[in-house]
């Protein structure tokens, strides 16, 4: 059985509901198609508050922090904001938009897609059924099956384990977060550093999360769970229950797709996780509405699906963006070669930066001045050793590599 849309949309996360959503509401016929279209999310997310609050989305925050803390438990970044998502409000949002604007949802599985001369698509599912569209958008995450990439070299991870847990008591004073308390969690600590990232969610209840930023190999999800004990029993944080558990992989520094392809890689299927920091939800939810007006833009007044999907591609991968992703994962191969004392040193030097410059450089895109100087304002507070290996790195392969990114995007659009 076969049945037309103009936009089919693979994966029902957060970025599969974002786009169809938005591509819904521009009018253009669409389809989501997952195992389990609404099945509950699992995962925990959480933001800057200004990014939802960009989109009109601040009222999907269950908790908020305005004192946020870095490095050391004692440092503050000075006028920002975290908050952590209501994650059932949060997909209900998404999934009553799309069914506000007559998403049809289609439990399956993709098995493969067919590409048609013409530009359109069949996706062709496991139990038999083929879903012709004009745009197909892959938002089925880092597994993606139908991203042909650009090519890489070796995956770098983020690993972290986490427990929502109900505490007997804890430290931390009300509207206080920690972002990243790298402090060593013992004094023969072994291996890439790793954090503490605290979210206190009550004076009884607190997710707190074991984190490596990023390591090549990946570091084994059961080690941070031996270091998280061995944190928590050290700061005398006594675990009464724990309600929840969560598992964290993300591959940093995955290839993007190749942009000539005419099916659409959109959030961590579209290698749109920030390299420097494992996010990926709040620049799927603005870029949304951008992908859906491209696609409906090159969809007018019987356009190609070929030229819609070259809009598609462009809205997503403006120069801009993909400069920012160069600076990015030039600051990622720096901190990969470091140890943990040199990784915890610069992390010192990094957030002692004005607290804007620290904010442009975690987010998913930024001026290339502004994140250029991020990292060279952060290799002022480092002793001059490390500062001179940090700067002997700049002018490596990776440095050279980082300059003909940036003169190859320099003209906008690619």
């Amino acid at each position: 059985m076969k049945r037309a849309y103009d936009v089919v949309v693979i994966g029902s996360g957060p970025a599969g509901l974002a786009a169809a959503s938005a591509c819904a509401s521009e009018g253009l016929r669409c389809a989501c198609l997952a195992p389990a279209p609404a099945g509950g999310w699992q995962q925990t997310y959480a933001c800057w508050v200004d990014e939802l609050a960009d989109l009109g989305l601040d009222d999907l925050f269950s908790h908020r922090w305005h004192d946020v803390r870095v490095v050391d438990g004692q440092r503050r970044l000075a006028g920002q904001s975290y908050g952590l998502i209501d994650v059932p409000r949060f997909q209900q949002r998404l999934l009553s938009a799309c069914r506000a604007h007559n998403v049809d949802f289609m439990p399956g599985c993709a098995l493969r897609i067919r590409l048609r001369p013409g530009g359109s698509c069949d996706v062709l599912t496991a139990d038999g059924r083929e879903i012709h569209a004009a745009v197909c958008i892959d938002a089925s995450g880092r597994g993606a099956f139908a991203m042909p990439r650009q090519a890489a070299g070796s995956i770098a991870w983020q690993t972290a384990w986490g427990i929502r847990a109900e505490v007997a008591g804890h430290p931390w004073p009300d509207g206080c977060m920690e972002l990243m308390d790298f402090r060593p969690v013992c004094a023969d600590d072994q291996g890439p550093a790793s954090f503490l990232y605290a979210l206190p969610l009550s004076k009884s209840e607190v997710f707190v999360e074991e984190t490596v930023l990023a390591a090549r190999p990946r570091v084994p999800v059961e080690s941070l769970q031996l270091r998280l004990r061995q944190r928590l029993e050290g700061m005398g944080l006594r675990v009464l229950k724990v309600v929840k558990t969560e598992r964290c992989e993300i591959p940093l520094n995955q290839a993007l797709p190749r942009r000539a392809q005419r099916v659409l890689g959109f959030g961590a299927a579209g290698g749109m996780v920030q390299p420097a920091t494992g996010y990926s939800v709040a620049r799927s939810l603005a870029a949304a509405r951008p992908l859906a007006l491209a696609i409906a833009q090159g969809l007018e007044r019987g356009g190609s699906p070929g030229r819609a999907s070259r809009a598609a591609w462009h809205s997503l991968w403006p120069g801009q963006a993909l400069r920012a992703r160069s600076v990015h994962l030039f600051g990622l191969e720096m901190l990969l070669r470091r140890s943990a004392a040199d990784t915890r040193a610069f992390f010192n030097g990094f957030f002692a930066l004005p607290a804007e410059l620290v904010r442009d450089f975690l987010a998913p895109t930024a001026p290339t001045t502004r994140l250029i100087h991020a990292m060279l304002g952060a290799g002022l507070h480092l002793k001059p050793s490390l500062g001179g290996s940090i700067a002997a790195f700049g002018i490596s392969r990776a440095g050279r590599s980082l300059m003909r990114n940036l003169v190859s995007n320099a003209g906008g659009t690619p």
